[in-house]
């Protein structure tokens, strides 16, 4: 059994990984407007780069690694990713055309694919149902900070330094901290549940695909999560419709996620744990109510007439759609057997980027082109409006339906009682 003071160490080395995973991740949404004039891009084009290419080369990525990680020591899958976002967040400062930060950025996806599946395979090893989600919260909640130093450090790098320091500053630290875990930490002995251990790959998708409850959350979260891929926009947003200086749009909305997106995460963390314990449809069925909440926030920011309300609602928003990352993918780990929690993490992951991470910047941008010839500078802010709104409705419709099927039995309830069962003495 593992002791708490390891648990606890480790849980903070995992969830230190996340917050350099997403800060490096989200760090062109700081640098969007001097690398869009220094390389002369269209809004599209900045959509597809921080958006599309990332999504798909995560999608293509996900799964084989997560398999990996399901095979091997996750804790060295973990290591090699971290080594491999890490070096190409670095590249990506020293490219020299458009086309050489694509593709460093392409690399960044491949290394982030891997990480989070392993990095959330050992939390569901280190820590029971009843307090899963929670730690999953935790975990969450890292990335969300990592995104606001992101957006606040990056934007204050690039004013003062350029846009290339900040890549180079911000992948420095993943090579450190890959080495500590490699040196400091062992892979947790994984929960035994009977007749898992021969699972094929094709019999692991069959088997997380053919839950109907996993079905809906899974894509309900992509749509949601293109709600709050819309923050790849916001600096961008705050220059061009409030005549904010980068750095104090890159700051304010740091300081936004960093404050707000932690509350959001750690509610759907409560509410995963909260209800799941009492009555498992409940957990998605919140998460659709949530949805529509951040969706109507969101929309409302976009039309507010002062910069102050735009703030006050940004930070509703914020706080509202983070809610549905943890209860998603605590079910993705408590629906599957031990042997499948990286593969079906990959799953959900492989869905929510390629829908949401992948999908949102990149039709915001698109709409943005799409809206300039009628609004104009506010182009930006109509694209904002339709993708928040829309996405929210569609993500929220999804869990409801999750909802539904898991009143009607549509999931492995055996898995879930072998779950509680192996880790009843954590």
């Amino acid at each position: 059994m593992v002791s708490g003071r390891v648990r606890g160490y480790m849980l903070a080395l995992i969830c230190l990984s996340f917050f350099l995973n997403y800060a490096d991740r989200q760090i062109l949404g700081a640098l969007i407007e001097p690398i869009k004039h220094e390389f002369h891009l269209s809004d599209a084009e900045l959509g597809i780069m921080s958006g599309l290419g990332f999504g798909v080369f995560y999608a293509l990525c996900s799964l084989p690694l997560a398999r990996l990680a399901d095979r091997w020591n996750r804790k060295y899958v973990l290591v090699l990713c971290v080594f491999v976002w890490s070096g190409a967040t670095m590249l990506s400062g020293a490219a020299m055309t458009s086309l050489q930060l694509l593709l460093a950025r392409l690399v960044v996806g491949v290394g982030e694919a891997g990480g989070g599946p392993a990095g959330i395979a050992l939390i569901s090893e280190l820590f029971p149902p009843r307090r899963r989600g929670m730690a999953i919260a935790a975990y969450s909640t890292a990335g969300a900070i990592g995104s606001a130093a992101a957006l606040s450090g990056g934007a204050w790098l690039a004013t003062h330094y350029g846009w290339r320091v900040a890549f180079l500053a911000l992948g420095l630290p993943g090579v450190v901290l890959g080495l500590i875990i490699a040196l400091t930490t062992r892979e947790p002995g994984r929960q035994a549940a009977a007749g898992t251990a021969a699972i094929s790959f094709v019999q692991g998708l069959k088997m997380i695909l053919a839950q109907r409850v996993l079905v809906f959350a899974m894509i309900g979260g992509g749509f949601a999560a293109m709600v709050i891929s819309c923050t790849a926009w916001m600096t961008a947003f705050f220059v061009r419709s409030h005549g904010l200086s980068l750095v104090e749009a890159g700051s304010i909305m740091g300081l936004a996620i960093v404050v707000m997106g932690p509350c959001g995460q750690f509610l759907g963390g409560f509410l995963a744990d909260y209800l799941g314990k009492r009555a498992l449809w409940a957990v998605p069925f919140a998460v659709g109510l949530a949805c529509l909440l951040a969706g109507g926030a969101g929309v409302l920011m976009t039309w507010a007439p002062t910069v102050g309300l735009a703030i006050a609602l940004a930070c509703l928003w914020l706080a509202l759609a983070q809610v549905f990352a943890s209860p998603t993918y605590g079910l993705a780990q408590l629906l599957v057997p031990p042997r499948l929690r990286a593969t079906s993490h990959a799953v959900a992951g492989m869905t929510i980027n390629l829908i949401g991470y992948g999908g949102g910047p990149t039709m915001v941008g698109v709409l943005s082109g799409a809206y300039a010839g009628s609004s104009g500078d506010e182009s930006l802010r109509y694209a904002i409006m339709t993708v928040t709104g829309a996405c929210s409705i569609v993500a929220a419709v999804l869990y409801f339906l999750a909802a539904q099927a898991v009143r009607q039995g549509a999931y492995d309830a055996d898995t879930v009682r072998r779950d509680q069962a192996s880790t009843a003495a954590s």
